[in-house]
Formats: C-alpha cells, sequence, structure tokens
C-alpha cells in the first residue's frame, strides 16, 4: 500500500559539528572579548570555547579574543569566529582562528590538566554526561547562528 508518509524522506540524524571534543571546565577563566567586554569560559576544545559574555556579542567576528590560562606567565590572544549565540547574545560558542601552534599547544596542556578532574567527576556522578548535552544548546532552544539572526 502505497500512502503519503512513504513520499516524506526520513530525516537525517543531526551530526555533531565540532572537529574538537568539549570539555566542561572547573578552573574559572576569564576571556577577554575585546572592546570593554569579557566573559568566563563555560567550556572548551581545542578549536574554540563557549562564553557567558557581560555585554551581549553583536560582531561575527572577535579581532581579538584574549584568555588567562592558569600556570601561563601572560594572555593567549587569537581571533575568533561567533558560531553561534543564546537570545540573549551573552551565550555564545567561539570558534578559533588563526591559533598559532604553540598557543593550540598551551590550550591541549591546558586542557589534558582539566581532564583527570573531569573523569573523577564523571566516576563520582553517572549523570555528569548527561547533565554536559543537556546544558549545551539544542536546535528547539533559544540560540542561532550569527548568519540567521535576522530571520524570524
Amino acid at each position: 500500500m502505497s500512502g503519503a508518509l512513504e513520499l516524506i524522506p526520513e530525516a537525517a540524524p543531526t551530526a555533531d559539528r565540532r572537529k574538537y571534543e568539549r570539555s566542561r571546565l572547573r578552573t574559572l577563566i576569564y576571556a577577554d572579548l575585546d572592546q570593554g567586554n569579557g566573559g568566563i569560559v563555560l567550556d572548551a576544545s581545542e578549536g574554540g570555547i563557549s562564553v557567558h559574555a557581560v555585554v551581549p556579542l553583536t560582531d561575527n567576528v572577535l579581532p581579538r579574543l584574549r584568555l588567562k590560562l592558569p600556570d601561563a606567565s601572560g594572555w593567549l590572544e587569537t581571533r575568533a569566529r561567533v558560531a553561534w549565540t543564546r537570545e540573549s547574545g551573552k551565550v555564545a560558542g567561539l570558534q578559533f582562528e588563526e591559533l598559532p601552534e604553540p598557543a593550540q599547544a598551551q590550550i591541549r596542556a591546558w586542557l589534558l590538566k582539566e581532564a583527570p578532574a573531569l573523569e573523577d567527576d564523571a566516576a563520582h556522578s553517572g549523570a555528569a554526561s548527561e547533565q554536559a548535552v543537556e546544558s549545551q544548546p539544542s536546535i528547539d532552544e533559544d540560540w542561532h547562528t550569527p548568519e540567521s539572526a535576522g530571520e524570524p
């Protein structure tokens, strides 16, 4: 029997577009977002971070993103592209651009130091990974990419 439902193509599973796995952080990290704006890093990967900013992010590119990593003598500096924002514009995902190899190595080392603490948390709480997934924006939440900012 042929029906109307057979004509509707199956939805493809939603794929995670991230190149690097995100890590939730236990260490408080400050991000200088340029032009008098700053925020707290919520999670990080070798390819980018999500932040909670003081002032909504309105530009698609941050020409000067600076991070103050633990045990670092100075600031790690790079450019970043705004990959997504929540409706308020204050919570955003930033993708690193033009990250020099020494800075990438510094981020990798920092994330490795955070990893044992993250594994301990997961061992003590079976719901840790579920909570991490739930805290990230989903298709149904109030987030958008910069390209969709003007769309209803």
